[in-house]
């Protein structure tokens, strides 16, 4: 899959205005990092300012053992939550 940020036309906006063009440069410097990932990482969020980092296998594996992935602190509990990033932007965690 490659990193790209794909823009919602303006006709699709419902009382809200298009990304400025520093907001939309923004969006594509953020989808690049994104695609430069370690294969080894994971992200997870539960709905804060903040990723927490995993690694991919051993939450796989804690999964199948166990039932738990990265919900409800399981990460860190079980040992495979390498650290969390911090920033400034809500990252909301939605069930798809």
């Amino acid at each position: 899959m490659s990193a790209r940020f794909t823009e919602t036309p303006a006709d699709d906006l419902v009382g809200i205005k298009p990304l400025t063009t520093s907001e939309r440069k923004w969006c594509e410097d953020l989808a690049a990092l994104l695609g430069r990932a370690p294969k080894r990482l994971a992200l997870y969020t539960i709905g804060d300012a903040w990723l927490g980092v995993v690694d991919k296998a051993a939450e796989s594996k804690a999964e199948r053992e166990t039932g738990h992935g990265c919900e409800d602190g399981y990460a860190e509990r079980l040992g495979f939550g390498l650290g969390c990033a911090k920033g400034r932007i809500i990252i909301h965690g939605v069930s798809g």
